[in-house]
């Protein structure tokens, strides 16, 4: 399995590659904040918290997973 083709760490595809995860984690968010605008009808500000927070774990997730994935391409 070729687990570094989602992200290429390698030469000139560093930005493209980042460039289209950063479009996908935004497709990805944007689907969430329509989802929670959908399906849960509760107060305005318990929403907005609710979504804030998953978006922010969501991003917290994210960046040590990049972290992770960048020491393993450095010390390899």
């Amino acid at each position: 399995r070729k687990k570094e083709s989602f992200i290429e760490t390698r030469g000139r595809f560093v930005s493209c590659a980042y460039f289209y995860d950063l479009i996908f984690i935004g497709f990805i968010f944007y689907s969430i904040s329509v989802q929670f605008y959908l399906f849960f009808f509760i107060p305005y500000f318990i929403r907005l918290t609710l979504s804030t927070w998953l978006c922010c774990v969501v991003i917290i997730f994210l960046m040590v997973f990049y972290f992770l994935v960048f020491l393993n391409y450095n010390y390899n």
